[in-house]
């Protein structure tokens, strides 16, 4: 027994389900013409002209001329391109397909008509849910970088048959002593934490939710519960086996720079740091606070607050805005410019340096890194923070911007920085 289709109903829900899918999460402008089409194609066909979209969707000029400016229909090729890749993924068992005829810019769906033994129930249709979430964990995976970073990397201290040489050329400038010589002094080496993020690992891979970084609420998750049902999996496990690809390569320069002064620091993952760790040792933490859960409880005064993917501002001064965001390419494809935070404080109960050098994406990590062990960059920094009466202050926090050439950071300028009460001050 078939039940009657309300066309417009039908096609309203397919719209949303597009609209809401991992696949157009970060593609806003492709998201932005979808919902536009979508409107549009069911009121009024004969309106959907490129230069009526140029207009109405892009903010085009009034004298936009489509001929010469072709952007609305690579727009719409690639909008064309997404939902079959949509379709052919997250969206396959949909029970109805959207698509956009070559040569035309209305919206079209394509209704299944759904037989009642047929209709989903809700465990299928959160199912269905499930595997667009595994498919997009997949695709998140492919950006980590596999680190099975041992306890120990480096042994502490200079390696006698090394005593007075450099094994590769690094540059030593006085700017880089004020920023790191703190860093180099006690018995302790410095400790190079890399910011992990939490993965469940099941039988069949492992399954990332990026607004989860907890295993206890993991483990209330009913993705992860329905996930570890359509795996057929017997378990699910947190694992921290992952590291951005920023923060690899910053623990890399980090390493080269410290070695080069004869120095050879420990890196572990935070999950494995201890707060013995943090007590005996200087510390530099690599990547967002979220990934380095001990930030959070190291009793600091905090201007900016990387949160929510963009580094926040709450206490604005004038011409600032309220917070520093990313930009990414039109086709959501190229992350072209974003902020990093570098902050600066002493360590616990005034023992050492601490110091994070963290973004919300991992490119801008790996930038953060670049500006404090480039000599160019760190006279910049050292210059904008001296005082009047000379010496660098001990704890600060600075933000930068960094534009990118395929993921690579290869513009990096500073925005501002505060200047903050070291802690044992404001907690008195």
């Amino acid at each position: 027994m078939t039940h009657p289709v309300d066309p417009t109903a039908q096609y309203n829900a397919e719209l949303q389900r597009v609209l809401e899918s991992e696949t157009f999460r970060h593609s806003d402008s492709l998201r932005r013409l979808l919902e536009y089409l979508g409107q549009r194609s069911l009121s009024d066909t004969n309106g959907l002209k490129e230069y009526t979209i140029g207009v109405e969707v892009f903010h085009k000029p009034q004298d936009y001329n489509p001929q010469e400016d072709p952007s609305v229909r690579v727009l719409v090729s690639k909008l064309r391109h997404k939902l079959d890749e949509y379709y052919g993924t997250e969206g396959a068992g949909n029970p109805a397909r959207m698509d956009i005829p070559r040569g035309h810019f209305e919206l079209r769906v394509h209704v299944r008509p759904v037989e009642e033994e047929d209709a989903p129930s809700e465990s299928e249709d959160l199912r269905r849910q499930v595997r667009r979430w595994r498919w997009a964990a997949y695709a998140l995976g492919a950006c980590f970088v596999l680190l099975l970073v041992p306890a120990v990397f480096f042994r502490w201290g200079p390696a006698p048959e090394n005593q007075g040489q450099t094994p590769q050329s690094v540059a030593w400038t006085p700017e880089l002593e004020t920023i790191w010589q703190p860093f180099l002094t006690g018995n302790h080496p410095p400790l190079i934490v890399l910011g992990t993020p939490m993965f469940t690992r099941l039988a069949g891979g492992f399954f990332r939710d990026p607004t989860i970084n907890e295993w206890l609420e993991a483990q209330q998750s009913d993705q992860i519960k329905l996930l570890q049902k359509d795996m057929n999996s017997t378990y699910a496990v947190p694992s921290y086996s992952y590291t951005g690809v920023g923060e690899a390569m910053g623990a890399f320069i980090l390493a080269r720079l410290l070695f080069s002064q004869g120095y050879r620091p420990v890196i572990k993952r935070s999950n494995a740091v201890t707060w013995d760790d943090l007590r005996t040792n200087s510390v530099i933490f690599l990547g967002a606070p979220k990934f380095n859960r001990q930030v959070k409880d190291i009793p600091s005064e905090q201007g900016f607050v990387i949160d929510r993917g963009a580094i926040r501002n709450p206490n604005m001064r004038p011409g600032e805005p309220d917070a520093f965001r990313g930009t990414w390419s039109n086709d959501q494809e190229n992350l072209l410019e974003d902020y990093a935070l570098i902050h600066r404080l002493p360590g616990l109960h005034d023992h050492g340096e601490i110091m994070v050098l963290g973004s919300a994406s991992t490119e801008a990590t790996w930038a953060a890194v670049e500006y404090v062990t480039r000599p160019g960059y760190a006279r910049d920094l050292v210059q904008k923070l001296k005082t009047a009466a000379g010496p660098m202050p001990r704890t600060f926090q600075v933000v930068i911007r960094v534009e990118f050439k395929q993921q690579v950071p290869w513009k990096i300028s500073y925005v501002t920085h505060r200047i903050l009460e070291p802690p044992w001050k404001s907690h008195k």
